[in-house]
């Protein structure tokens, strides 16, 4: 996918869970490159409580690294959301950085995931690995 306004941020990764949800930005800096910004929904302090309704959203600071950025998701362990969308230029590293971590963190129930993962990546079934090696 081409960005037609390269300093305009996009979803890159949208992901959800019971309560809130998970959105990394990027948009395109100079020289082609990308910056990255975590924004985070957490609804359980709204439904206990109206006045914590503010204190819901949150967005982090922007990082210019791909390894910065899965730092940001790796606060809320991403890899067990459900991923909604991921944005074409970042299916292959989202995927295998998704793949890595399940294995690595949850080796005997990342199957499901795996699967999940791989349809929003839009991998083939063959391309998730199987648990067992």
């Amino acid at each position: 996918m081409r960005v037609s306004n390269p300093g305009l941020p996009q979803t890159l990764i949208e992901l959800a869970s019971e309560g809130g949800g998970l959105r990394l930005l990027g948009r395109r800096v100079s020289g082609g490159s990308w910056a990255f910004q975590m924004l985070s929904l957490d609804g359980w302090p709204a439904l206990l409580d109206e006045e914590s309704a503010a204190s819901v959203f949150h967005e982090s600071h922007w990082v210019r690294t791909w390894a910065e950025a899965l730092r940001l998701l790796d606060r809320y362990h991403w890899v067990r959301f459900i991923p909604i969308e991921v944005h074409a230029d970042f299916r292959e590293d989202v995927f295998v950085e998704a793949t890595r971590r399940l294995l690595e963190d949850h080796p005997t129930s990342a199957r499901r995931s795996l699967e999940r993962w791989a349809g929003a990546c839009r991998v083939g079934p063959e391309a998730a690995p199987s648990s067992a090696s």
